[in-house]
């Protein structure tokens, strides 16, 4: 058969009448119902029972119905994010920058304003009080509010007066989940607080053949004055994995501590010992030497014993070959610390063949130079070195740490007195091309030969070097071309000439400490102007008890300085800092001590514009006190006259009753409404008194 094909069609294929003007809107149809109107689900009840659920059935809330738990756990998360993030935007904000506007005025963040007690709590910590207040909604919330996923790091340094229910309370629901324990300034944390808190975080079920532990890798318990040693101990038992311990001034650290942690805690790497008065050289000995005779070697990368007793050769020793990764080493104040332990700490041992050693000959070694015998030293990790107040050490200590430490980045050395000498710091900076920072307070024998070692070549200058230890082709950077901060208080033998070649030749150069010093008045400008060129921010520069640092020499450049570093926090209230954001008149004093573009300077004039801020602030206050006392007096005058105040009328018929609390016109006079009675109202048909 013959199939015939459909002929095209030449009619329209839109349903539209052919005549007349049609818009296509014309076919859609039209909502019966509000398109603002918000739409209504019904999770309680299924598709058949719809029109059951309108006779006031509970309908069940979207968060809790519809969400799945991780989603809400993030929400929950959030709200202590939102709070931290928004204060960092507060804080980082310009001045003329207006992050809201409210009726009051536009939103800054000024030292007043952060002085408020409403302003307490802000950042991370009002986020957690705001969490914990939501836990009161309903239990479905408690329970999500202290689910273990949101406490991963239970930091509550910020809340040292916490009850102890409460903390036992966020130990047991959050469980295993917590990774970090920071309890800093609890200083009421009993002994069985902290015992039940390290059964809570423990893993639960645990193998038989285990003993129970936590997942625990920060502890920080510093502040914790009236722990004990058995709880501790237990906690550190009971944490395998642990890689930062701060137990810095507690009593209850012994050196029985360091024994558990050579058993205990394998991984550890930040240690902080600081100031614990039962924990000696002996201990630490006991730390290393086990470590050694295990045949294994520490990860300690931050070791901090300031305040060690009985520091010797042995100690040091054992030291440098149990911590062949050491980065941080803190001795300071450790008062029986000699030339020979530091040393001891250097040489390299035959029994280790990995690490990297250096050949000296005896005069590179700082020794005598027509010896021929050969030293060779181990080439250490160090970039932190602090031999502070360490009374018995020399710049022979210093010299011993020459080609040992090529890293090294932070050397502190003040307080140790008149026995340091230059050379030995010469040969230890020469070495060290990333030095950062350098701590020599009260080397008063410290002179120019040592500020132009640490002045690079103004040849080199437009050469850019990188800031950290890093490797580089071609030869090493200029010693002090990283240079940020150098105390050299009271070297009463550097002269202005070193000082200046040092503050134009280290353009990285932030803080500089020199009173007692040579400086002048020329210098101190050139510090300010570089330092606002180069962009340095909270900048610093100290000339106490210089002589030819007087009152002019800050009179140029009294609009780029400040005389102290401001702050905006509660914890600040008391220092007073003046901030131009307040829009205080403070009269003639206009240092901005918040704004961290401007350079602190330090001097005697200085230091009086904080004491004529207070003085002026002192003197308005008075005036003000002065302006409310007469104010109240003209009001009791007003009221023995019968004379309406403020709050009353103009003449005997509208002066308010003495006994009624908004009488006068005063503070109360909000709580008189328009039913007070008046003098004319009392009478024999008016009601007295009664007594509700």
């Amino acid at each position: 058969a013959l199939l015939k094909a459909k002929g095209r069609s030449y009619s329209s294929p839109f349903p539209l009448p052919a005549s007349g003007p049609v818009s296509a809107l014309d076919i859609i149809s039209l909502p019966q119902l509000d398109v603002f109107e918000p739409l209504r689900f019904d999770l309680d009840s299924d598709a058949e029972g719809a029109e059951d659920s309108s006779e006031g059935k509970e309908k069940g809330a979207l968060f809790d119905g519809l969400l799945p738990r991780e989603v809400k756990l993030t929400i929950f998360a959030w709200v202590v994010w939102v709070h931290e993030i928004a204060h960092e935007r507060l804080i980082n904000a310009s001045p003329d920058c207006v992050i809201a506007k409210t009726k009051s005025g536009s939103v800054r963040w000024t030292a007043h304003k952060a002085g408020l007690g409403r302003n307490k709590w802000v950042g991370r910590d009002r986020g957690i009080r705001e969490l914990i207040k939501l836990g009161r909604v309903s239990k479905a919330w408690r329970d999500l509010v202290f689910d273990g996923q949101l406490w991963r790091q239970l930091d509550l340094s910020s809340f040292p007066r916490l009850p102890a229910p409460v903390l036992t309370t966020l130990a047991k629901t959050a469980g295993a989940f917590v990774t970090s324990l920071d309890l800093t300034g609890h200083t009421r944390l009993a002994p069985e607080t902290l015992d039940s808190i390290a059964q809570h975080l423990c893993l639960n079920p645990t193998p038989s053949h285990m003993l129970p532990h936590t997942q625990l890798t920060e502890i920080n318990l510093q502040g914790c004055s009236s722990v004990t040693t058995r709880p501790l101990h237990g906690l550190l038992r009971r944490s395998p994995m642990l890689e930062r311990l701060n137990v810095k001034g507690l009593k209850a650290a012994t050196n029985v501590t360091l024994d558990v942690l050579s058993t205990s805690a394998p991984l550890i790497t930040h240690i902080n010992l600081s100031r614990c008065l039962n924990i000696d050289a002996e201990g630490m000995r006991s730390y290393f030497a086990a470590t050694i005779d295990r045949g294994e070697a520490l990860r300690v990368k931050d070791l901090r014993v300031s305040g060690l007793r009985r520091v010797d050769d042995d100690v040091m020793e054992k030291m440098g070959r149990a911590c062949p990764e050491l980065e941080v080493l803190d001795l300071s104040y450790a008062k029986d610390l000699h030339n020979s332990a530091v040393d001891a700490f250097g040489p390299a041992l035959e029994w280790n063949h990995r690490q990297e050693s250096i050949l000296l000959t005896s005069k590179e070694a700082g020794r005598d130079p027509g010896d021929p015998t050969k030293y060779r030293r181990r080439i250490t990790q160090l970039r932190h070195v602090n031999f502070s107040s360490c009374t018995l050490l020399t710049d022979i200590a210093a010299s011993h740490l020459a080609h040992a430490v090529p890293r090294l980045e932070f050397f502190e050395m003040g307080g140790v007195g008149g026995d340091v000498k230059e050379e030995g710091l010469i040969r230890l900076f020469k070495t060290t091309p990333w030095i950062r920072k350098i701590d020599l307070e009260d080397a008063a024998d410290v002179g120019d030969a040592l500020i132009q070692a640490l002045t690079p070549d103004p040849s080199s200058l437009d050469i850019v070097s990188p800031a950290l230890p890093v490797l580089v082709d071609g030869p090493a950077p200029q010693p002090g071309h990283a240079l940020e901060d150098l105390i050299i208080s009271h070297a009463i033998g550097v002269n202005n000439d070193a000082l200046l070649a040092l503050v134009r030749g280290c353009t990285r150069l932030k803080v500089l400490e020199a009173d007692g010093t040579r400086i002048l008045p020329g210098t101190v400008k050139e510090f300010v102007k570089l330092s606002r060129e180069r962009g340095m921010r909270d900048a610093r520069l100290v000339a106490i008890d210089c002589r030819s640092v007087g009152d002019g020499a800050t009179n140029e450049i009294f609009s780029l300085i400040r005389p102290r570093v401001g702050w905006r926090a509660y914890g600040a209230k008391k220092l007073g800092y003046l901030d131009s954001r307040d829009d205080e008149n403070a009269e003639s004093v206009v240092m901005d001590e918040c704004d961290p573009e401007r350079v602190v300077v330090k001097t005697f004039y200085t230091w009086q514009v904080v004491d004529q801020v207070k003085a002026v602030r002192e003197k308005r206050a008075k005036a003000n006190k002065a302006a409310g006392k007469a104010r109240d007096r003209r009001n009791r005058t007003s009221d023995d006259l019968g004379v309406g105040g403020v709050g009353g009328g103009g003449g005997l018929g509208g002066a308010r009753m003495r006994w009624w609390p908004g009488a006068g016109g005063g503070r109360s006079s909000r709580f008189a409404g328009a039913g007070t009675p008046t003098i004319l109202e009392t009478g024999p048909d008016r009601e007295g008194c009664i007594l509700m």
